[in-house]
């Protein structure tokens, strides 16, 4: 699964998402959306786990890549843990 991580200027906090888990619409709003989860750059333990809507993503900058994604995978449990989270989260919708 490809996994990509979303920054924003003047902000502490990094999305990781998938592009694959593609729903058509998020439960509150009729917008494409995808599972992701959210920490904070310097406490990566600390996340929240949500639906990030389409529109969302433009405020951001994607990376495919990142210098420091594995520091996040790494506070997450790795790429597999991250897997598991993502397609619960999609499978619940």
């Amino acid at each position: 699964m490809k996994i990509n991580l979303l920054t924003k200027n003047f902000s502490d906090e990094v999305i990781l998402y998938s592009p694959e888990l593609e729903l058509s619409e998020s439960p509150n709003v009729a917008e494409k959306c995808f599972p992701a989860i959210g920490m904070l750059k310097n406490q990566p333990e600390n996340n929240r786990i949500f639906f990030l809507l389409n529109s969302e993503i433009g405020e951001y900058d994607d990376f495919k890549k990142h210098p420091q994604k594995g520091i996040y995978y790494e506070a997450l449990g790795g790429k597999e843990e991250i897997e598991k989270i993502l397609n619960n989260k999609y499978k619940q919708f």
